[in-house]
């Protein structure tokens, strides 16, 4: 076990949102159970995505790849969620025939980055991470008793 004290980000909000997105597009759960997501990230393969025909060949193939972005394993190769609210803005204007409007996206940018933002101590935060942490893998360990999987 590393040392050093895992550091989660924004990126791991990234992850949560390619799950929700691709539990909305596909009907099903991306992994499902916390094996399956290590399966994942070890194997590092890319998950099915088998869209209905209810999609559009263009809004299927840019769901489909931000979907596969936003699940990667590596955390700082995720996209950022600027980066999709571009992409998503762009694929929504273009399906609803409007023109591009670069001022209104840059406009709504701009008033989110001047919200308030709770300042949290560097060491609250990392034991509230640690906390966290031993949850998960306590849960983990759970799961893999229950099953009757022991190392």
């Amino acid at each position: 076990m590393s040392e050093t004290n895992p550091v989660y980000n924004n990126k791991a909000d990234i992850w949560s949102t390619g799950c929700i997105l691709y539990e909305l597009a596909v009907g099903t759960r991306a992994f499902s159970s916390d094996w399956a997501v290590i399966q994942h990230k070890l194997g590092g393969k890319d998950i099915e995505i088998e869209l209905d025909s209810n999609f559009c060949d263009k809004c299927g193939e840019e769901i489909t790849r931000n979907i596969l972005r936003m699940l990667r394993s590596d955390p700082p190769s995720r996209p950022s969620a600027t980066v999709l609210f571009k992409t998503f803005s762009h694929l929504y204007r273009s399906l609803e025939d409007l023109a591009p409007d670069e001022g209104a996206i840059e406009t709504l940018e701009n008033d989110y980055t001047i919200l308030p933002i709770q300042n949290t101590s560097t060491e609250a935060v990392m034991l509230e991470t640690e906390v966290h942490r031993r949850r998960g893998l306590e849960e983990i360990i759970k799961r893999w008793k229950d099953a009757g999987m022991y190392w």
